[in-house]
């Protein structure tokens, strides 16, 4: 049809004449018309079909006969086609980069606020949050819900234009302590799929003390790890440990030890920061391992331990440490929690506020 509108045009406008470099005599023809070996129409090509190849190169169209002569087809048919490729490309670039700027998923605990879970998931939604994560053993336990409790639970967070991140699941005691071993796994087991029910694919918990690998119990909590590993595969939820203040290296070990399915870090850049390491180069070795972020922050104390703070008051580089997640292509959840401090709510709120500017600036 591009070929008609162009033909019937060089009808039209042959009336009144075309440029000599456009029109053909009959007295040329037989110098300036191709032969029929090389009268095929090459077309528009892409030069490159990478992402982000914005060039495109113009195939030559064989010449057309009219009553005036052979005729070129006119550049300018030809540079409109152009100009439009490349303006929907141009178009489908921005797309990918809006795509590419808003890859900072923020999430709140709702626990923080204090208040009844419906009251929480409402202050969150005012905080700015995206999605929240509950506390799946004293907040939000699984079997606190019905199919139709948990249906009209799902349909409050819709409203509200919020997603559920992740459940945690705070032990009292170390994961491989044999007191109530069984009823503990019992309790994170239900906990997986209860996460999966709430339509999140993460649930974090905490192991206590890494056991020295040469001892029985190092043994034992990779048999526990291994056996939530496998059962978190039936859901599709993947299992995240919440590292203590101890060398990060260790931690990775024990996880690629485990094999019946994936183990994940529940990265705090708190812990990791107050232990004398910098966040954006364990996050570095170890980004293939994290399914979840934490937004925390903390100081060193005088005595060697360390002091929950409000994000970006602590020891955390956020400036260094966001950009690398989007480098990282990193599409988790960075859920914002404050244990400590007199104005949970408050710290919780601009901690979305900072985190948002120090990502987009």
């Amino acid at each position: 049809s591009a070929a008609l509108a162009v033909c019937n045009s060089q009808e039209a406008l042959g009336k009144q004449g075309w440029p000599d470099h456009l029109v053909v005599g009959s007295r040329q023809r037989q110098e300036a018309a191709p032969s029929a070996n090389n009268r095929q129409n090459r077309y528009l090509e892409r030069s490159r079909d990478l992402r982000g190849a914005r060039s495109l190169t113009v195939g030559m169209l064989a010449p057309k006969r009219c009553k005036h002569g052979t005729v070129l087809e006119p550049i300018i048919a030809r540079v409109a086609i152009l100009r439009s490729l490349n303006r929907a490309r141009e178009s489908e670039i921005r797309s990918e980069s809006r795509s590419a700027m808003h890859t900072l998923r923020l999430a709140v605990a709702t626990e923080l606020f204090g208040l009844p879970i419906r009251q929480a998931i409402l202050a969150a939604a005012d905080a700015g949050a995206q999605a929240v994560q509950f506390n799946a053993r004293d907040e939000l336990r699984p079997g606190d819900l019905t199919d139709t409790g948990r249906r009209q639970f799902l349909h409050l967070l819709s409203e509200r234009d919020l997603a559920v991140s992740s459940l945690t699941f705070p032990t009292r005691r170390a994961l491989y302590d044999e007191e109530q071993l069984d009823a503990r796994l019992a309790a994170l087991k239900a906990a997986l799929e209860f996460a999966r029910q709430l339509k999140s694919t993460v649930l974090t918990f905490r192991i206590g003390r890494l056991p020295a690998e040469d001892s029985p119990t190092w043994g034992v909590l990779v048999d526990i790890l291994a056996d939530l590993a496998r059962h978190a595969n039936l859901y599709g939820v993947t299992p995240c440990i919440t590292p203590m203040a101890e060398p990060t290296a260790r931690l990775v070990t024990l996880l690629e030890t485990v094999k019946t399915g994936p183990i994940g870090i529940d990265f705090d850049p708190s812990v990791i920061a107050v232990a004398g390491e910098k966040p954006h180069d364990v996050y570095r070795q170890q980004h293939r391992l994290v399914f979840h972020v934490l937004g925390r922050d903390a100081v060193k104390d005088l005595d060697g331990g360390s002091t929950e703070v409000p994000v970006g008051r602590g020891e955390v580089d956020w400036v260094e440490f966001l950009p690398l997640l989007d480098e990282a292509n990193y599409r988790g959840w960075v859920t914002v929690n404050r244990t400590q401090g007199s104005d949970r709510p408050g710290d919780a709120t601009r901690a979305l506020k900072y985190l948002s500017q120090v990502f987009f600036e």
